[in-house]
């Protein structure tokens, strides 16, 4: 579990869902895995996504009818947008090594049917206590989601294949934004229906069919490589050959369903460091994340008020107009995320030292143009001006995500403990970003 600079193994894989021409085991193999987890996780995903953040949508609907039926006003907002970090911070960790201990798709399970039930129940609340309540429990329901499919990918994936992949679930989160916008556009004629306002029936709408994708996740995930019991919809998907492939294949440092689920060395090794390596690169890889989750949920937050001060839109006009922007930042991020793996494949470092060779510039400059764009976000540009430098901010924040999580578990985390306490504290601590996004963006949220 010790946190330790690493080589990664550089045997070229097949691409995802490649040409055809490289039949050999491992390439059906990889293809295999793609074709039954990558859109499975990326629906949760976009799920988990559009329940967290449709408060956002749900804010503008109606000129602000939430905002006046709960009585509150912005300050109030912001309050509601951050509490929901600090239960998801709280149980990171926990719900990371639970997931080994429980199996991958039992305790998404668990996390999925929890957090739909309790986003469906914000439609309920008639008072800043009551959203309050909800946005706590809805970071307690979801905590482990990100960080336990991080996980789940190191046990399938080598980690030179893994930006990708990730890049490709993460997606889910750009095309959720992107949905988001348009079917709030839908919902927003919802208002008035059944007694309910169009605010409350976006929790209804996009949390109902979360509790039902969780209860079809016990049989859809797969479990781990190397059991022999690996199933998908109840029957076995990988030959005896295959499953022993897909386990022997990975770094000798990658977790492995052998692996105990924690133990309390490793997770010393994670929180206090054995070296000063370890010691500063989990907090290092936390700063870093933590700055970068400040501008993701910015956008994810602020967006739809932001479209909504540039001019005399009406609310499905604004919900629209923030579809492009998410859909950039799908298409950035598959590209930066492919550019990646492939360079990591064309420098091998065997020593693991070399920054040139390593992800960790590709992070620097998708950093640089998040700053850019935040500059011009903050400093009172024209309404436009704002709408494109957003447009940055989502080239860069999506492009990031996926080289950085492949970076950090491709290079420093170790076995099993390493993986899954080290994955949840980074993120756990760098999602502080989103409870303090709300208070230094406001302004930029404003409008």
């Amino acid at each position: 579990g010790e946190l330790t600079p690493v080589a990664p193994d550089h045997t070229p894989p097949a691409d995802f869902l490649g040409d055809g021409q490289q039949l050999d085991p491992e390439s059906r193999l990889l293809r295999k895995l793609d074709l039954r987890i990558i859109p499975w996780i990326g629906l949760l995903y976009l799920f988990a996504y559009l329940d967290r953040v449709n408060i956002g949508n749900a804010k503008v609907m109606d000129d602000g009818q939430m905002l006046r039926d709960l009585h509150i006003d912005d300050n109030s907002f912001s309050l509601a947008l951050s509490i929901f970090f600090l239960g998801y911070l709280v149980f990171e960790v926990p719900s990371n090594v639970a997931l080994k201990w429980a199996q991958p798709s039992r305790w998404i399970a668990r996390i999925m049917v929890s957090w739909g039930i309790v986003a469906s129940c914000t439609a309920a609340v008639s008072n800043l206590a009551g959203l309050l309540a909800a946005r706590f429990f809805l970071g307690v329901a979801e905590a482990g989601v990100f960080p336990g499919m991080i996980l789940y990918f190191a046990y399938w994936y080598r980690a030179e294949e893994q930006a990708k992949r990730i890049s490709l679930f993460f997606c889910a989160a750009t095309l959720a934004g992107a949905f988001s916008g348009l079917l709030a556009a839908a919902i927003s004629f919802m208002n008035g229906a059944g007694g309910l306002s169009s605010w409350q029936w976006i929790f209804i709408v996009e949390g109902v069919p979360t509790v039902f994708l969780g209860i079809l996740t016990w049989w859809m995930l797969p479990n781990f490589p190397g059991t022999g019991n690996s199933t998908w919809m109840g029957r076995p998907w990988l030959t005896p050959e295959e499953d022993l492939l897909a386990a022997s294949r990975l770094a000798t440092h990658a977790p492995k369903s052998k692996d105990k689920a924690f133990s309390w060395p490793d997770c010393k090794r994670i929180f206090f460091g054995s070296d000063v390596t370890a010691l500063t690169g989990t907090y290092i890889l936390a700063l870093i994340y933590f700055t970068f989750t400040c501008a993701f949920y910015t956008v994810g937050f602020y967006l739809p008020s932001i479209v909504h001060s540039m001019g005399t839109w009406t609310d499905w006009q604004t919900q629209l107009l923030t579809v492009p922007l998410y859909l950039i930042g799908f298409a950035s991020s598959l590209a930066a995320s492919s550019f990646s793996d492939r360079w990591v494949r064309d420098h091998p470092d065997p020593q693991g030292l070399s920054f040139y060779a390593s992800r960790g510039w590709h992070c620097m400059l998708c950093y640089l143009i998040v700053l850019v764009g935040l500059s011009v976000w903050t400093s009172g540009a024209a309404s436009w001006g704002a709408y494109v430098a957003g447009g940055l901010v989502m080239v860069g924040t999506q492009a990031f995500l996926p080289i950085f999580w492949a970076w950090a578990g491709g290079r420093f985390f170790r076995g099993g403990v390493g993986h899954s306490i080290g994955i949840a504290w980074v993120n756990s601590i760098g999602n502080l970003g989103g409870f303090t996004a709300p208070y230094f963006f406001a302004g930029a949220g404003s409008g």
